[in-house]
């Protein structure tokens, strides 16, 4: 059952002149696991800079997110909501990415309070500094052996042989994070819970809190990470599917 942030965010995003990818996700805190979550993914040539202004007002954006200057650099576009936040994501061909590294821009809003994420990618690192750059970047020491089990699983699935991670950071906060891509494995989310068990242990939640579409849908990407108040989250991003 879709909650009232994905009924806005699908509301806000029909009639697009193409099809929209449909991503929902379940994010793990001490407080708590929120479902009523999601992306909408389309491709830049799709919407034009009016509508992407107007679909943020509808996502509840006191004024058009500055990200937009990116705009005409940008080849897929993302918008999110997440309770009573809203997203807007611009996404970047390395070859015409802001700045060396850059993947992702994200704004991100409840009301006048916004902020901007930036999601560099760490594919230039190898294994051995991957592992160190993990190390020193999670301060939540329980994810550790979570994350180098995540990292070993993404690389079985890809096709390279080597995780594709991206590292998130927020301008003017302590908020830090690591985004794993695990679509290539194709397999359910239920299926990673024995190298899960110490991440939901650490935050006091049960795997059998997630819905039931979220355990058996296939699982996309995990991020795990501290939030700009330094408290440790998880996010799985799972069942990608058109709309």
């Amino acid at each position: 059952m879709q909650g009232s942030a994905v009924q806005r965010l699908l509301a806000a995003t029909e009639g697009l002149p193409c099809e929209r990818i449909f991503e929902p996700s379940v994010k793990l805190t001490h407080t708590g696991v929120a479902s009523d979550r999601g992306l909408v993914s389309v491709p830049r040539a799709a919407v034009t800079a009016d509508r992407i202004a107007q679909i943020c007002a509808d996502l509840g954006a006191v004024q058009t997110p500055g990200i937009i200057a990116h705009l005409p650099k940008a080849q897929a576009v993302h918008f999110g909501a997440d309770g009573e936040i809203g997203k807007l994501y611009l996404e970047f061909a390395p070859q015409d990415a802001p700045e060396q590294g850059l993947v992702f821009i994200a704004a991100k809003w409840r009301g006048p309070d916004a902020a901007e994420d930036r999601y560099h990618t760490l594919t230039c690192l190898s294994r051995s500094e991957m592992a160190e750059e993990v190390a020193q970047g999670l301060s939540e020491p329980a994810f550790h052996p979570v994350m180098s089990a995540v990292l070993e699983r993404a690389r079985m699935g890809d096709p390279d042989g080597e995780a594709v991670v991206l590292k998130v950071t927020q301008q003017g906060s302590a908020r830090m994070s690591y985004d794993v891509s695990l679509a290539d494995g194709g397999q359910a989310l239920e299926r990673y819970f024995p190298i899960l068990k110490p991440l939901f242990a650490c935050l006091g939640r049960s795997s059998a809190e997630l819905p039931t579409q979220a355990r058996q849908a296939l699982l996309g990407h995990i991020a795990m990470g501290s939030a700009k108040n330094g408290a440790p989250f998880a996010t799985l991003y799972y069942g990608a599917h058109a709309v």
